[in-house]
């Protein structure tokens, strides 16, 4: 419980020491997109790379990852529901806002601190809440709206996915786990 609470403490601590230098004016805007992209470019994919390796893959995975697809199918189309009677742009925003999961910002970074071994399970779920907030969402929004920007082109969905950093992390490892149960069940 101790150890809880000191990882908390000091997840805090950094969130306040961020706080004040932005407040004495050390840090500014800029510094802010400059933390994001070494977070997304770094520190996210060596985290799950962390968390997920040595993990032998079970249909529990294959189920995290149609869970969190499907959950996000599910909260898009409750948007378009809920914003039945509204403008389209009120609609397209519902679908929008209801959808996706901060998992690789946000719960990745904070769980690892304090279950490690939860990784490889977020990781998956993480997988097909990527395959949804990279540009599927946007496709299936402008689709219900009949204002097609872009429409429902998988090659550009594959192109935003495959320049996500944490995706193609995700495909790596997923990879190589396969590749590791394929030579298990031949060796």
């Amino acid at each position: 419980m101790t150890t809880i609470l000191l990882n908390a403490l000091s997840i805090m601590l950094v969130l306040f020491l961020a706080l004040l230098l932005k407040k004495i004016k050390i840090l500014h805007q800029k510094d802010g997109a400059l933390t994001s992209k070494m977070v997304v470019y770094l520190t996210l994919p060596a985290t799950i790379l962390i968390g997920v390796n040595h993990t032998k893959l079970s249909n529990i995975f294959f189920i995290l990852m149609f869970m969190g697809l499907f959950s996000n199918l599910l909260l898009v189309f409750l948007g378009k529901f809920i914003g039945r009677k509204a403008t389209v742009e009120e609609r397209g925003l519902y679908m929008f806002d209801l959808s996706g999961y901060n998992i690789g910002n946000f719960s990745i970074p904070f769980v690892s601190s304090f279950f490690p071994a939860a990784i490889p399970f977020l990781a998956m779920f993480d997988m097909g809440n990527s395959l949804m907030v990279t540009g599927t969402t946007q496709a299936i929004v402008e689709l219900s709206s009949g204002r097609k920007k872009h429409g429902f082109i998988l090659q550009e969905i594959f192109g935003v996915l495959f320049r996500n950093p944490p995706f193609v992390v995700y495909i790596f490892m997923f990879i190589l786990a396969i590749s590791a149960y394929l030579f298990r069940m031949n060796g």
